[in-house]
């Protein structure tokens, strides 16, 4: 039979874990896109690399992407980082997977160590839509439009360091009270 001190420590264990949350971004999926040059005065571009994104009604809002970006089949520029809904070119980085299209018109906005966009590092890629169907593209005056793909990750979120805090105190908590409670017996 537990004793009341084992069945606190059981309880506040479970407890915790569950306020603590197993992960710390709810779906990951992989993301490439192409557009080519129209003509030799437009710039090539494609880019390929990882989506972290929370589930949010009517689709995902994207929370973290690493990845690299190519332009004119030069030297791939890394990705850094994800601007804030909002940040830049009016950015709102949902990503609508399955449905097409799978970004909307205000597009999602990242930074790259390069030029970017606007010289600065800036890159929005956004959505379109013409005679053609769904195209995308890039905010620019010399960048034309292309295609946008995205499937779920086969890679699971790992757990956030909390929860293997936590997992690991209450394990070793539950240890010493049983080894105290042995202690204990004549």
């Amino acid at each position: 039979m537990l004793n009341k001190t084992a069945f606190s420590l059981i309880a506040a264990l479970l407890a915790s874990g569950a306020l603590a949350g197993p992960c710390s971004a709810g779906s990951i999926f992989n993301f490439q896109y192409s557009i080519p040059a129209p003509n030799p005065s437009y710039d090539s571009i494609s880019a390929s690399g990882t989506l972290f994104a929370d589930e949010v009604p009517g689709g995902y809002l994207v929370v973290g992407i690493t990845g690299t970006r190519t332009v004119n089949d030069g030297i791939p520029e890394a990705i850094t980082g994800l601007i804030a809904p909002l940040g830049y070119a009016g950015n709102s980085n949902l990503l609508y997977y399955p449905n097409d299209p799978l970004l909307d018109g205000n597009g999602l906005s990242f930074t790259v160590a390069g030029a970017g966009n606007d010289g600065f590092g800036n890159v929005n890629l956004f959505s379109l839509s013409d005679y053609l169907g769904v195209l995308y593209t890039e905010n620019g005056a010399t960048v034309g439009y292309g295609t946008f793909e995205v499937s779920p990750s086969d890679v699971s979120p790992s757990p956030e360091p909390s929860t293997m805090v936590l997992l690991t105190l209450g394990a070793a908590g539950l240890c010493a009270c049983t080894k105290r409670r042995c202690a204990k017996k004549p």
